[in-house]
């Protein structure tokens, strides 16, 4: 579709579509994960660790794009219920390195369980042709924006590369 076709009326349903989505996702997987004890955010959190392997602060900072407090609060509450530990770097012992355990792993399994159905059941009324465009149409937003300089200093949100185009590396 030329730009020309796209009516200002059309860039604020596309920018408020995708913020209310994100937004009621995240809630939504809030209360989904609540039986096992686990927020969204530490979902993601986990799965950074499982994907990226053990990481500092800095790093998760970057790939989930939130700020060093929130890093601290998650870690910690984490580290409490046995789903992350902190080692110190054998470099530079000033240094810690977060890493997924055992028991982390398998809130991560459980937690993945229950956030593919609610995807399924999220998508479910949608016909499979409207579901890939909607997969391939963001994967141009998402590749557009990667390429463009944004003058900040953060990294990408967490999708691995290969996944930029899918919808599993969405939440």
């Amino acid at each position: 579709m030329p730009n020309s076709e796209i009516t200002p009326e059309d860039r604020e349903a596309l920018l408020r579509n995708l913020r209310l989505c994100y937004w009621r996702t995240l809630n939504r997987l809030d209360e989904t994960m609540a039986g096992i004890d686990l927020t969204a955010r530490q979902f993601l959190f986990l799965k950074a660790l499982e994907e990226d392997g053990p990481s500092n602060a800095r790093k998760l900072c970057e790939v989930l794009f939130v700020t060093p407090a929130d890093v601290t609060g998650l870690s910690s509450r984490l580290e409490r219920k046995g789903y992350v530990r902190r080692v110190r770097s054998v470099e530079d012992r000033r240094r810690v390195i977060l890493e997924i355990t055992g028991p982390g792993r398998k809130a991560l399994e459980q937690a993945r369980r229950l956030r593919d159905r609610l995807v399924d059941s999220l998508i479910s009324s949608m016909p499979f042709h409207d579901f890939r465009q909607m997969i391939d149409g963001l994967g141009t937003i998402l590749r557009t924006l990667s390429a463009e300089p944004t003058g900040r200093s953060r990294g990408e949100p967490h999708v691995s590369a290969a996944r930029a185009g899918s919808a599993a590396g969405a939440a």
